[in-house]
């Protein structure tokens, strides 16, 4: 069996409990590089990444522990890495995405 992987769960919190699935965004501990579409947040006071190009929709039951909530400004940062990769960010005049 596969060991838990942490993930965020960017769904407001008021549209949780009618949904039996919900979308999710793994996390890993391998903070090293960051490309598009990855954020690095702090969760239980380690840096993690984010990672927006792997969102996933999972069922709730497969969703055991609560380890916290992201602060704004990590939230933030995940919720605009998630536009990024679904091409969904509107950049200001001039300003070109970031490539690798």
């Amino acid at each position: 069996m596969r060991q838990p992987r942490p993930v965020v769960i960017p769904t407001a919190d008021d549209l949780l409990p009618p949904k039996y699935k919900v979308q999710v965004v793994p996390l890993t501990t391998n903070t090293v590089r960051r490309y598009r579409g990855e954020a690095v947040v702090t969760v239980g006071g380690r840096p993690s990444k984010a990672l927006a190009t792997q969102i996933v929709t999972v069922s709730k039951h497969r969703i055991w522990d609560y380890a916290g909530t992201l602060s704004a400004p990590d939230l933030a940062t995940v919720e605009t890495a998630v536009r990024e990769h679904l091409g969904l960010l509107v950049l200001p005049l001039g300003l070109e995405p970031r490539t690798r």
